[in-house]
């Protein structure tokens, strides 16, 4: 009786399914060895008792003896392997273990697992497709984005050409007809006069500048390097800033679309520094060489935290760095922006060319 208890407490196997930690044989086979109770492992290759086993077995007087072994089971719920009920057999070379269990539990739990497959199967099918049309709504809005900037510029174009020629030239009349020596030379129409020619002049200088903002002629008639320069030296005029060009001409012109790009990202970039950087000098250099272009703004300025920015962008729905980023990905370029708190920042864009024809 006190063997058939001793017995009864034996644990032939303790298996670790959850989270993938699956004991090796001779592990299990160490932790068994140091039990202090009764315990065996037994595959189709051997088996293994533990010392407490072995002398447990040794002191029975009949070679045949039921065994109850039960079974740590974490899928249970299923009905599987809810205990094995076997007899050893010993004698002296040989231990034999006959044992039975219910084999459509075992098929249900197949059945389930792949019943599981199946279900994971569509969902990858269906997460595959949902990044598939993600992508897709993604590219097209890249499309979309690009077709805005460049109506946008052209709007620009129009528009600047409209101040400059239009409205500049009407004003420029103006002035000439207020000039003109047949009108009255009494003193107060002199003084009128002169006022006049004033606000004249002055609302020409405005219109032009205007017209330059929106879209320096430089860009279109002369080229990337021209328009800089133009854009460095209206901002270190109306500024003070000190600000650096070193720049590489290349012999041949590139698409238009890039360098409008360019400009638009660098003219960015100084109204940030203008506005947040607290700098005193700016160095901009551009490297264009025959295959690709690399554009350098760096400032002196306090820096900034790039993600807390980015974060403070989003949640205010504001476009700055977005926008530039967008800019330079609708024409196929890469922008970098670096910065840390109280060293500065850089922002850095590159592009593969292809050239005018």
């Amino acid at each position: 009786m006190q063997c058939l208890q001793h017995l009864n407490s034996v644990v032939a196997a303790k298996i670790a399914i959850d989270g993938g930690l699956v004991l090796g044989n001779a592990g299990f086979s160490r932790l068994l060895e140091g039990n202090p109770d009764a315990g065996t492992r037994i595959d189709v290759r051997d088996h293994f008792l533990n010392p407490s086993f072995s002398q447990l077995l040794a002191v029975q007087s009949s070679g045949v003896q039921p065994v109850f072994i039960g079974i740590l089971n974490l899928a249970d719920k299923h009905g599987i392997g809810r205990s094995l009920i076997g007899t050893v057999h010993r004698d002296d070379r040989h231990l034999t273990l006959m044992a039975e269990y219910d084999v459509d539990d075992m098929e249900r739990l197949n059945a389930h697992v792949i019943d599981l497959n199946v279900e994971l199967a569509e969902v990858q099918r269906n997460l595959a497709r949902a990044n598939r049309t993600l992508q897709g709504s993604r590219n097209q809005l890249k499309v979309l984005a690009g077709g805005v900037l460049e109506m946008q510029e052209c709007e620009r174009r129009i528009l600047a050409y409209e101040l400059h020629e239009e409205l500049g030239q009407s004003l420029a009349a103006v002035m000439i007809n207020l000039k003109s020596p047949v009108r009255s030379a009494s003193q107060q129409h002199v003084e009128l006069d002169a006022q006049a020619v004033e606000m004249v002049n002055d609302a020409l200088h405005q219109v032009r500048r205007l017209a330059h903002t929106l879209r320096p002629a430089a860009l279109d008639d002369l080229g990337l390097v021209p328009a800089l320069r133009w854009l460095a030296q209206q901002t270190q005029a109306r500024n003070g800033l000190a600000i650096e060009v070193t720049a590489t001409e290349a012999l041949v012109r590139v698409e238009s679309r890039p360098e409008t790009v360019c400009f638009r990202v660098v003219e960015e970039a100084l109204s940030n520094v203008v506005r947040h950087a607290k700098a005193t000098t700016v160095k901009l250099v551009l490297d264009q060489g025959v295959n690709d272009m690399v554009l350098g703004v760096h400032d002196n300025g306090v820096g900034f935290d790039l993600a807390l920015v980015r974060d403070r962008t989003a949640a205010l729905g504001g476009i700055g760095l977005l926008g530039m980023e967008e800019r330079v990905s609708s024409v196929g370029g890469q922008l970098e922006i670096l910065s840390t708190p109280g060293a500065g920042t850089t922002v850095r864009l590159h592009f593969v060319l292809a050239h005018r024809t």
